[in-house]
């Protein structure tokens, strides 16, 4: 035996000497020192059988721990112990655990076993700054006791302690009460579930190093949970004089925090010094004492510890740090001149400052071999870092910076664009063109021909692609195998029919291309929308012909101009388009309008508002949109900014909400009768989810009422709600609470009904409504729909008549754009 491991004998026996005696139930029923790691089980030491069985280990490793063995936690795990009726016995309980976390998320586990109402809890919640101690006595309840998260990353080594004694409820950290609750009662506990050491059954993972986790049938008292904690705090503070003493021949403080790290580094170069993680550690506190404020200031403009700073390559710690910095820097500065010219005097000589430091930053990034050395590098650091406003990274964490670019713009070549269809119709045919769905597809081609023909009498004539079809039936029915080719050429007929549709009245398709979203919940309803989630990438484009020699032309951004979109708008003469606009360099999203062809954009709107999707009202005069200046927020997402209905004169000024709606107003569009129906979230007597119908509105705010969904729990969410041209009836997306780019496309008739199922019938019967589900019945457009190919949702259809419409895709995790009809017919349009 090693005097290490003699230590902790001594050390283990004397406490468990103190707190035994001759009370049974001051001895643990589950104890796991993670000393020894045997055929991925760490072993129960009380002798109760509760071993821990890891899932699987890659995120699980033994680690030194405070006085001999522990177990390292990174990323997703599952360390799991059998149900047993021992949990199921408690009736009072001590937790004791010593704890090294990395980091914190929402919840953080140190043990749980999940049963529902009856779960017994020991965890970290809240990004770290709670330490909670969960209990059904009477119902569950929770003792949260509050705790500085920033004292538990100190790479130490902390004691968590938790009790109940049929009274009160207390939590310790560090030997030390932290808080209270009283809770007379007795423990309910039991049921099936296994309980789990560092997560829940899986999620809500504790990251970093455990050891010495036990659980007591009974609540140890305060000096019994201080004896727990000694020894620990004994080792840890002779393990600190060691590594202090060790530190002292690497870092000596000095004048500055730049001029200490600079020379630290020095020393760590010349001798090769390495760190484990406890020397890392001491040197974080021991510089921290020094120049505590630069030592955060360093953590936050570069995301280093003063001991990654000195071991770290040239790259690491200067170069990428110092070029990211520069970027977000200069994140915001005006290029523009409708920039320039909205800027203060005082903002002129701030960013002139700015301007300044790029210069010295580029000098010394071009400096390859001639470098200064580590203290200028520091200081530019620090004074660029100063001058940024950083982005929310912990709670609610909003789009991280991307470097601003919009990929070029270009027209497929002919035979680019063959190919692109090509691929597109392998996939509606789930990649196998066979005989079977050659006929198929010979079958959906004669009966579009037939419904077009009949809708439009005397204006089509699809006599020849007929008799070419029967030609290609003959073909299809002799084959025996396989025959690529016979199916491309019945859907090029097919193709030429569609394109010859008469509801084809237009030559041009106003779109957006833009990447998703990012940062936390980036898919949510609300969230997604703002300008603090979007990133730079999009383009306004036209498709200038429908054709195979269709042109795709860029009408925004333009330079010096990267950003972001959304949903778009034609005026009436469609000589114009209306749309909002985040350029790279701004918060928000702002309204502008331009003409068709590129030239007189003007901006309509400013602030620090999220202004978007506009529309033109039928005055002519007007203009309708969504908007964040009703100071309101998602009620179950506080940092999250709602955003209502506005009306504004068309060149954006005299704005005043129309809505006075808590929740958002998504997505405005102009029926038919002239009334506005967009999406509302409605909180009234109804829970987080399952409350976004539809509303309507007259565009000078009277006349709010419901048209569709309100008491509804199926679709979950009803957006991108179109009048279809010539009816009632509405076309719309059926998509999800907590991801709006998934869908459903479906039709409401109000003289059907107001509330499923009353009214409604889903288009693409193939996809599921999401989140939801379907519901106990699942009502259909048309009974002669036929899926064409796999797809992962529908976005923003746009109906051309009763039958026909356009419509996003996602195939691959990307939208593309499709001509469909009710029946299932696609036909996609490369660009």
């Amino acid at each position: 035996m090693n005097r290490r491991t003699l230590l902790f004998v001594l050390v283990y026996v004397a406490c468990c000497t103190r707190l035994h005696g001759a009370d049974n139930a001051r001895t643990p029923i589950a104890h796991w020192t993670f000393d020894q790691l045997q055929a991925d089980c760490w072993p129960d030491q009380s002798g109760r059988g509760h071993d821990a069985a890891a899932a699987e280990t890659t995120a699980l490793r033994p680690s030194s721990g405070l006085l001999q063995g522990a177990v390292e936690f990174k990323g997703q795990h599952r360390l799991a112990v059998a149900n047993h009726q021992d949990f199921a016995d408690l009736k009072r309980v001590t937790f004791s655990a010593w704890v090294r976390p990395t980091g914190f998320d929402r919840y953080n586990e140190i043990f749980r076993k999940e049963d529902g109402t009856n779960r017994l809890l020991f965890s970290f919640q809240e990004n770290g700054s709670i330490l909670s101690l969960g209990l059904n006595v009477g119902g569950y309840i929770e003792c949260d006791a509050p705790i500085d998260p920033t004292l538990l990353l100190d790479g130490l080594w902390h004691h968590c302690a938790a009790t109940f004694d049929g009274k009160i409820m207390r939590v310790y950290l560090d030997g030390r009460e932290v808080d209270a609750l009283d809770r007379p009662g007795e423990i309910t506990s039991g049921g099936n579930a296994s309980a789990c050491i560092g997560s829940s059954n899986g999620g809500e993972c504790f990251q970093g190093a455990m050891d010495d986790l036990q659980i007591y049938p009974t609540a140890l008292s305060a000096e019994e949970i201080a004896r727990l904690h000694a020894p620990g705090r004994e080792a840890q503070l002779a393990r600190i004089r060691e590594q202090e003493k060790a530190l002292a021949r690497i870092y000596v403080s000095k004048d500055t925090f730049a001029e200490s790290l600079a020379a630290a580094r020095r020393r760590v170069m010349e001798e090769k010094v390495t760190f484990d993680p406890p020397m890392a550690a001491a040197m974080a506190r021991r510089v921290a004492i020094d120049f505590p404020e630069d030592v955060r200031r360093l953590a936050e403009y570069s995301g280093l510890s003063p001991a990654a700073y000195v071991q770290g390559d040239e790259e690491q710690v200067h170069r990428h740090p110092l070029e990211r910095l520069v970027a977000l820097m200069t994140e915001y500065r005006p290029l523009t001149e409708n920039q320039c010219s909205r800027i203060t005097e005082e903002q002129r000589g701030q960013w002139a400052e700015v301007d300044r430091l790029v210069a010295e930053a580029e000098e010394l990034l071009a400096a390859k071999d001639a470098a200064p050395g580590p203290r200028r590098w520091i200081e530019l650091m620090f004074a660029a870092g100063s001058r940024i406003d950083f982005r929310p990274v912990e709670r609610e964490a909003v789009a991280p910076y991307v470097p601003p670019q919009t990929s070029p713009t270009r027209t497929l070549s002919a035979a680019e664009a063959d190919e692109v269809l090509r691929r597109d119709w392998l996939h509606q045919a789930d990649g196998q063109p066979g005989v079977q769905r050659t006929l198929e597809e010979i079958s959906w081609t004669r009966a579009l021909a037939a419904r077009i023909a009949a809708e439009y009498p005397g204006r089509v004539s699809f006599a020849e692609q007929l008799e070419a079809l029967d030609r290609l039936q003959k073909r299809a029915e002799a084959l025996e195998g396989e025959d690529a080719e016979l199916y491309f050429a019945v859907r090029v007929l097919k193709r030429s029919i569609v394109l010859a549709n008469p509801v084809l009245d237009f030559d041009r398709i106003l779109m957006v291309d833009m990447p998703y979203p990012q940062g936390k919940e980036w898919r949510h309803e609300t969230r997604h929308r703002l300008g603090y989630m979007a990133v730079p990438g999009g383009k306004l484009v036209i498709l200038e012909g429908l054709g195979p020699g269709g042109k795709v032309r860029k009408l925004m951004p333009q330079e010096p101009l990267h950003g972001s979109f959304w949903r778009p708008d034609v005026s009436y003469d469609a000589q114009k388009v209306l749309f909002c606009f985040k350029p790279h360099n701004e918060k928000a999203f702002h309204l502008y309008e331009i003409n068709v062809d590129g030239t007189g954009l003007t901006q309509l709107t400013d602030g620090p508002y999220d202004d978007f999707d506009p529309v033109y009202l039928a005055d002519d005069e007007h203009i309708v949109f969504s908007t964040t200046r009703g100071h309101t927020y998602v009620r179950c997402m506080p940092p999250t900014s709602a955003f209502v209905l506005a009306r504004a004169n068309r060149d954006g000024s005299d704005i005043y909400l129309i809505s006075r709606n808590n929740e958002p107003d998504y997505l405005p569009s102009v029926m038919d009768d002239g009334r506005v129906i967009y999406t509302r979230w409605e909180y009234t007597d109804k829970p987080l989810w399952r409350a976004q119908g539809l509303w309507t509105v007259n565009p000078d705010g009277t006349g709010v009422a419901t048209f569709w969904g309100n008491q509804s729990v199926w679709p979950d969410l009803l957006k991108d709600a179109r009048s279809i041209p010539g009816s009632r009836r509405v076309m719309f997306t059926g998509s999800a609470h907590h991801n709006w780019f998934s869908g459903s496309v479906g039709i409401i008739d109000p003289d059907g009904g107001y509330n499923f199922p009353n009214g409604l019938t889903k288009v693409t019967a193939d996809v599921t409504w999401p989140e939801s589900g379907n519901g106990p019945v699942d009502p259909i457009e048309s009974p002669k729909y036929h899926a064409s190919g796999q797809y992962a949702g529908y976005y923003s259809p746009y109906p051309l008549s009763e039958r026909d419409f356009l419509v996003s895709a996602e195939r691959a995790g990307k939208f593309v754009l499709y001509l469909m009809d009710t029946d299932g017919n696609s036909q996609h349009h490369p660009h």
